[in-house]
């Protein structure tokens, strides 16, 4: 069959011109589907026959190339093709002849607009994912449900997320934040909407843009949640391992943000939760004046210079006061009596014949053993043992108060805190890993077996003293925030707790701390960089890792969500990026999550803040209380 060009007037064949094929919308999305609605548009305004339909059916439209200018055309070496969004302007005729003469209407008539169902099922859903959905995204069917994200977006979490489950109900997703079904949102019809006007009209939608504080103050509420949005920086060609966040930003936002909104910037919960803040912001502000000339109970970098003064002269009084008590205090010890003589010669001589006997531990001798040796030299020329070292330390990490005290008796001679402080400081550290410590790995696996190189890491934060000290071995500040220098963090402020990685063996008694960081309150985000961290060393030490253990707190929940990439289906395990093939198995504490079951139940007593039911049946404290007293 002769193919001819469609445009009224010209009969060219593909004889003597070049004919190009009209595309047919049906079969495209994004920005050849437009072209080809276009390009329909303009042909039906110059034909209307029934010859024109059927060669839209069958896709055999042709236009030739008299009607097009040189600029539309993508010529190869071989084959020239038209670019997309080329709309032919040249030879087109004033007014088709194929055009029947219009007929008077006839008056308009009410008729129901019926909606064609697009999608009447998931699987209808996935059909039209895979046949339309446009190159820029992807998606994922899981367990009863489909997600669509961007294919581009590089993060733990994708720009826009798209959940629709088996009942055709749409959710969505902006940085990890899911939108409540009864928001904007959920009220899109995905039975009569296309694939790509889904796509659409959620990425149309404004976003809300949170809370905004008056002043820069610490967020201290249950209802006001920290967003965080990260960007990264993608400039390397391979990345092996996720790359460190180079820039984030932090929204404020409603416990109920409905994030996607039909009109305006901010959603109801965070114009309330706005409201409530900015009020309690005034009422702060008004109660400080209200104390501005009463005194401190404490200092604080915000003090009010008025309200400083005021308490330094009352501190002054105070010192007056004592300065009394401690010169009567001195005065009455010149007429007190001194220690019987007699009696520390009967101590001695108990102790002495308890170290004959053999009737204490080894310990016991050598701890006295020492106290005599020591109180026969003077006070410059002591040398304490290095057993009775170590009692000493672990006496003053448990209560420096009470060692002081036990010095101050004079019962016993103890180093001094100065002298402890020396001994703790002969090996400096730093937060991250140390040269000597990756050496030593690397070691101690050339001497294990293979199966003897399985290791189990655990995280876990403890707490210690808010304070800010200078090192004279490592000649700078110490105590405060520290995750690293490629992880970023709130550097200026003094730590209050101190992150520990320590790496066991599976199969063996090998134990190693790895490493620790300073911290405050550390993100999810910062939790992965560490632990990706610690993976990537031992396996360059020729270990592996096999399960990796937690408590429970959000951060390390969160945590493992990211981990195993939010893998519904295989929550407890994740990929070691760094050896392929390989898994690493993620468990929570056992004794953690003990923990937080009793806590729960016991919250769930008479008067309690919790509720906890199981299949529509309540279960409360009183339950085991009462099963407890039963005799069985």
């Amino acid at each position: 069959m002769v193919k001819h060009c469609c445009i009224p007037g010209f009969s060219n064949t593909s004889s003597n011109a070049s004919l190009f094929r009209v595309p047919a919308k049906r079969f495209y999305a994004g920005a050849k589907y437009e072209w080809a609605e276009k390009l329909e548009r303009l042909i039906r305004s110059m034909r209307q026959d029934q010859c024109l339909d059927d060669l839209y059916k069958k896709d055999e439209l042709k236009i030739c190339e008299h009607h097009f200018t040189s600029s539309d055309f993508l010529k190869g070496h071989t084959l020239t093709k038209l670019k997309i969004g080329a709309i032919p302007t040249l030879n087109l005729p004033e007014k088709s002849c194929h055009i029947i003469k219009q007929r008077q209407r006839p008056p308009p008539t009410e008729r129901k607009l019926e909606l064609v169902a697009y999608h009447k099922s998931l699987n209808d859903l996935e059909k039209s994912a895979i046949r339309y959905l446009p190159d820029s995204w992807q998606f994922q069917m899981r367990n009863g449900h489909i997600m669509l994200h961007s294919a581009s977006d590089i993060g733990i979490f994708p720009n826009i997320v798209i959940k629709i489950n088996n009942a055709l109900t749409i959710h969505a997703a902006y940085h990890g934040w899911f939108s409540n079904a009864g928001t904007a949102i959920g009220s899109l019809d995905v039975e009569k909407t296309t694939l790509t006007g889904i796509i659409r009209t959620v990425s149309d939608f404004p976003v809300c843009q949170g809370i905004m504080p008056k002043t820069n103050c610490n967020i201290e509420n249950a209802d006001i949640i920290k967003h965080q949005r990260m960007s990264y920086d993608c400039s390397s060609e391979m990345l092996t391992v996720p790359p460190p966040p180079s820039t984030y930003q932090i929204a404020l936002r409603s416990r109920s943000c409905e994030v996607f909104l039909c009109h305006g910037n901010k959603c109801k919960p965070c114009l309330d939760a706005e409201r409530r803040l900015r009020q309690t912001e005034t009422r702060k502000t008004r109660y400080m004046e209200e104390l501005e000339n009463k005194p401190l109970s404490r200092a604080t970098r915000k003090s009010l210079p008025s309200r400083t003064v005021a308490t330094i002269r009352i501190q002054e009084q105070k010192i007056e006061e004592l300065e009394e008590i401690v010169s009567s205090r001195l005065e009455n010890e010149k007429l007190q009596l001194g220690l019987d003589s007699g009696l520390c010669v009967d101590m001695d001589t108990i102790f002495s014949e308890g170290l004959r006997k053999n009737e204490v531990s080894p310990f016991y001798q050598l701890f006295w053993k020492e106290q005599a040796k020591i109180n026969k030299t003077s006070k410059k020329g002591r040398r304490f043992h290095p057993e009775l070292i170590r009692f000493c330390l672990t006496l003053a990490m448990k209560s420096s108060g009470a060692y002081e005290q036990l010095r101050d008796a004079g019962l016993l001679v103890l180093p001094s805190r100065r002298t402890l402080f020396n001994y703790r400081s002969v090996h400096s550290s730093s937060p991250g890993f140390l040269d000597s410590t990756i050496q030593e790995l690397k070691e101690k696996s050339r001497s294990m077996e293979e199966h003897e190189r399985l290791l189990v890491l655990s995280m876990d934060e403890i707490k210690v003293k808010e304070n800010i000290v200078f090192s004279k071995t490592q000649d700078r500040m110490v105590g405060f925030v520290d995750l690293g220098e490629s992880r970023p963090a709130n550097y200026g402020e003094a730590a209050t707790h101190a992150l520990q990685v320590y790496a066991r063996g599976l199969v063996t008694s090998f134990s190693k701390p790895l490493t620790y960081y300073a911290t405050k309150s550390v993100a999810s985000f910062q939790l992965s960089s560490i632990f990706w961290e610690c993976v990537g060393i031992l396996e360059d030490c020729g270990f592996r890792v096999a399960a990796f253990v937690a408590d429970g707190p959000s951060a390390n929940r969160k945590m493992f969500q990211e981990l195993n990439n939010m893998n519904l289906e295989y929550p407890y395990k994740c990929r070691n990026i760094f050896n392929a093939g390989n898994e690493i198995f993620l468990i929570f504490d056992p004794p953690h999550l003990l923990k937080t079951v009793r806590n729960n139940l016991y919250a769930s007593r008479s008067g309690g803040t919790k509720l906890l039911a199981k299949d529509g049946k309540v279960i409360r404290w009183r339950h085991f209380t009462h099963s407890s007293s039963q005799t069985i």
